[in-house]
């Protein structure tokens, strides 16, 4: 039997753009903020993922300190790293393959699920009601050769994880994409997937992962599925947004990006809105009275965003008629009781992160955001121990700053830069370890400079930012062509992260 075409184009379109030349932009893509959380509701202590890495303050944008790839994923590479933040302020971010977790104040990241083998972690949500519980999706490879979507809990804020509930259904479900609990009802679980038989699935659980039931939607060929939010006040209110490369006559790749939207817990589906840009924002205001999308440009040279699409355009969730009031490429939305986040771009606005106390403003304000981030003045990388994971990055601080405009921000501080780790993990080995189905976690590594793991995420909806990104898995892509016979899926997700 022959791999279906659409297989075989897209292992040809991950070989080329491996071996193309990369943009000269750090890793390989234009700077880009994909997600911005407040830690425990803080708007102090904030936490913003990006296309180069995290940044983290605790005097809400007065000093951003740097953690970069090597020293949450083990490896530099190409990651739109998916955050998520415990009650005690750890981190839990999606690397290239392994779910990682670190403490305060972020410089010994270990392997807590995933990494071994081909098992990859493909997103995680974290249960508003239960504040230690997270669950996650593992793609992995079954006994007899295909794909299982499997669930993975843990009880203890990340430190373990075990098998939980059942997979996807494999009859239906190729790859998992995304994966939600409902914030109001944590037993309803919902997921986005390529299907067998058609481009996009959603799937939900009412029993807490212990059954299935599936909606086919209506996508084109190449247009993936990501969950933008589940309403936390409405268990059956659903967002999804769509990204989407459509070839034009001239064999030009041309963004056109959408959000769905279910009232029924995703038994059906409506297009709300549609537009050439790539749908990297979405935000439901804190009283669910409004929504927000955002439309930016990844700066790709291979690739087509009308600029007259790009900004942030607002609706009523009593009509959803969008009015556009902002103009201008724009990366992630996040709106809190504290105020309206946007991700904007640098050389536009001079600024990378902004708030506005709502989204009360239209086109005719010339800048309606404060900036909370301007990456010229980035100070340096978290100060850790030269042993510990991110201590490694102080050595590819110079490239960074470079990346930033911020070489000239003040001499980096990297803690004493000795070998004094007592009590610190994750401090050597080659790559990243994983967690047993029962949850022991193997050893973080550092990895090398030279490692180029290119497996992306998208730019997130919502500044959420999950999945293999922005239609080119470069490495990775081969990598499943080889596991699962040219099945291939190359997705782009703006998690979002998660509004």
């Amino acid at each position: 039997m022959h791999p279906p075409r659409r297989a075989l184009s897209l292992a040809c379109l991950a070989l080329g753009v491996a071996l193309a030349p990369a943009p000269a932009y750090g890793n390989g893509r234009f700077p880009r903020a994909e997600r911005l959380l407040e830690r425990g509701g803080d708007p102090e202590k904030l936490v913003l993922s990006a296309t180069y890495g995290l940044l983290v303050t605790n005097d809400r944008g007065a000093e951003w300190r740097h953690v970069c790839e090597l020293g949450f994923a083990f490896a530099v590479a190409e990651i739109d790293p998916l955050v998520g933040v415990f009650p005690d302020g750890s981190l839990i971010v999606k690397g290239s393959r392994s779910l990682n977790r670190a403490p305060p104040p972020y410089c010994a990241f270990e392997p807590v699920l995933g990494g071994m083998g081909t098992d990859t972690v493909v997103d995680f949500s974290l249960d508003g009601t239960t504040p230690d519980r997270v669950v996650a999706l593992s793609m992995e490879r079954g006994d007899g050769g295909g794909v299982v979507n499997r669930l993975y809990e843990s009880l203890d804020a990340g430190r373990t994880f075990a098998p939980f509930g059942q997979p996807l259904p494999e009859e239906v479900v190729t790859f998992g994409v995304t994966l939600d609990l409902a914030p109001s009802n944590p037993l309803r679980i919902y997921a986005t997937a390529t299907g067998r038989d058609v481009a996009g699935v959603f799937v939900r659980s009412d029993d807490d992962g212990e059954s299935w039931r599936t909606t086919a939607l209506r996508l084109e060929p190449e247009e993936n599925p990501y969950i933008a939010l589940v309403d936390p006040a409405n268990v059956d209110v659903v967002y999804v947004r769509t990204d989407l490369w459509a070839p034009s006559d001239e064999g030009i790749y041309e963004a056109n990006d959408a959000l769905l939207y279910s009232y029924d817990g995703g038994a059906s589906f409506r297009e709300l809105f549609r537009a050439k840009g790539k749908l990297f924002g979405f935000a439901l205001s804190p009283d669910g009275s409004e929504v927000l999308v955002g439309y930016g440009d990844p700066v790709d040279p291979a690739r087509v965003v009308d600029a007259a699409a790009l900004g942030i355009y607002r609706a009523s969730t009593s009509d959803f008629a969008f009015t556009k009031i902002y103009a201008g490429s724009v990366s992630c939305r996040t709106w809190t009781a504290n105020g309206l986040y946007a991700g904007t771009s640098q050389g536009e606005r001079e600024f990378a992160l902004g708030i506005a106390p709502s989204s009360d403003f239209d086109l005719g304000v010339a800048e309606p955001f404060a900036p909370l981030l301007d990456l010229r003045e980035v100070r340096g990388p978290v100060e850790c121990p030269a042993c510990t994971t991110t201590g490694a990055c102080l050595e590819s601080w110079p490239t960074t700053c470079a990346l930033f405009g911020s070489c000239d921000a003040g001499a980096p501080t990297n803690g004493s830069g000795g070998t004094d780790c007592a009590g610190a993990t994750g401090a050597s080995g080659g790559g990243a370890g994983g967690a047993s189905a029962g949850g022991a976690s193997g050893t973080a590594g550092r990895g090398t400079a030279g490692t180029h793991d290119r497996e992306k995420t998208d730019g997130s909806c919502g500044c959420r930012a999950g999945g293999l990104g922005e239609g080119r898995a470069l490495a990775w892509a081969g990598l499943l062509v080889a596991m699962f016979g040219g099945r291939v899926l190359l997705r782009s997700r703006g998690r979002p992260a998660k509004p």
